[in-house]
């Protein structure tokens, strides 16, 4: 599966109005109208959720927290905060579209791959079962075969000699009520294994529509997947500012993303460390700060 791109830091800015850097030295004069960086924590909130992604309030919040904890605990103070009745709070919005839908398809198509192999598994134990039936109504039917002729043989050698005495006569006819059992059990195995051939072929065609029909989902799967997409982004412009997450597989890879998006809003870009939090792709298995995120947090809050 194609590892998520997320956005950098998107900075907008419309004629004048756009946001002005100010560079800050010691003893300038814009000390006097500017706080020193992430001396006030940025705040944040929830913002739309659309229900499809199937997470409440009180989860994403969780999320939210734990993604936001990552860089409070690695500078030694509060740069970030939950802050629902602050107006300046950053809106954190899930916003569901065809790049979670395309997770959704990925994951439908892993439990179909799964159900599959499992379908496969048990035709192969069937197949083996009826491999092993095969071998024993062979046997049976050589078996019979050998009785039959031997059976045939006796009634043709005692009728050449005049016919059977009493004691041959009863010991033929055993013989022939005996061949006749086997006869029956052999045509009951017959009909049990071509039944089960008949059961085992429609299985295996039944598999091969399921794989068919999931090989031309996989196929458009693959095209969407085969493409880069910004799973989460921060935007930055001269009268909002805002967070959006896209998509995610899982509860952890939620918060992972939202903490890539806080390291933007903090003012940290991409870093090349692809164990940092702040590299491009979703590619970290842990959410710890690397020391490339560390020094880019130290360098835009001054610590």
């Amino acid at each position: 599966m194609k590892l998520l791109r997320y956005a950098g830091a998107a900075l907008l800015s419309v004629g004048l109005l756009g946001a002005v850097w100010v560079v800050q030295q010691p003893g300038s004069i814009s000390e006097q109208f500017f706080d020193k960086p992430c001396s006030t924590p940025l705040a944040y909130t929830v913002g739309d959720i659309d229900p499809s992604f199937g997470i409440t309030k009180e989860e994403f919040v969780q999320a939210l927290q734990t993604g936001s904890s990552v860089w409070n605990e690695a500078a030694g103070k509060q740069v970030l905060v939950y802050d629902p009745l602050n107006p300046s709070a950053i809106p954190v919005h899930l916003v569901y579209d065809q790049r979670q839908e395309n997770i959704r398809l990925g994951e439908h198509l892993d439990s179909e791959k799964a159900s599959l192999d499992a379908r496969r598994a048990e035709i192969e134990r069937l197949d083996s079962i009826y491999t092993s039936a095969q071998k024993i109504y062979e046997q049976a039917r050589s078996a019979y075969e050998a009785s039959a002729a031997s059976y045939q043989a006796e009634v043709e050698r005692v009728n050449k000699s005049g016919g059977a005495n009493p004691k041959e006569y009863e010991r033929l006819q055993a013989q022939q009520a005996q061949l006749q059992k086997d006869q029956v059990k052999l045509n009951a195995l017959a009909d049990s294994l071509n039944s089960a051939g008949k059961d085992l072929q429609t299985k295996v065609s039944e598999l091969n529509e399921s794989v068919k029909q999931v090989n031309s989902v996989v196929s458009f799967f693959n095209t969407a997947a085969n493409k880069d997409f910004d799973a989460g982004k921060y935007v930055r412009t001269a009268t909002s500012t805002k967070i959006t997450i896209y998509s995610y597989s899982s509860k952890k890879e939620l918060v992972f993303e939202l903490a890539h998006e806080f390291g933007h809003a903090l003012g940290m870009e991409h870093n090349e460390n692809p164990e940092s939090i702040m590299f491009a792709y979703a590619k970290a298995e842990e959410l710890s700060v690397s020391a490339e995120d560390l020094a880019s947090l130290k360098s835009v809050c001054e610590l």
